[in-house]
């Protein structure tokens, strides 16, 4: 089991915005970036990612979490993959899994 510390040394040092721009259009505006939420089709950008909290939150579908949670929700992987594949180039190491 790896050690609570290592997990959140991890998320801290995750750049929230590279790993989910991996998915989603962001563009920024002000401290924040916007996009169009993974979860639910939309036309509206209601995604919110904010790097200083490390943190994302759809304001269209309720949708938030940190680096860990976008990860198990957007590409379908349960947690201790996700947490097992944390790499040093400032994003979680995870490939998206093949959808039907």
């Amino acid at each position: 089991m790896i050690p609570p510390e290592t997990i959140q040394q991890v998320a801290e040092a995750t750049d929230i915005v590279k790993l989910i721009g991996r998915d989603v259009a962001l563009k920024k505006t002000g401290a924040t970036y916007t996009g169009l939420c993974f979860s639910h089709p939309e036309k509206t950008p209601s995604l919110v990612v904010t790097p200083a909290r490390q943190r994302f939150k759809c304001f269209g579908c309720g949708v938030t979490g940190d680096a860990f949670d976008y990860g198990c929700l957007a590409w379908g992987l349960p947690f201790v993959d996700i947490r097992s594949t944390a790499s040093t180039d400032g994003a979680l190491g995870c490939t998206r899994p093949i959808r039907a």
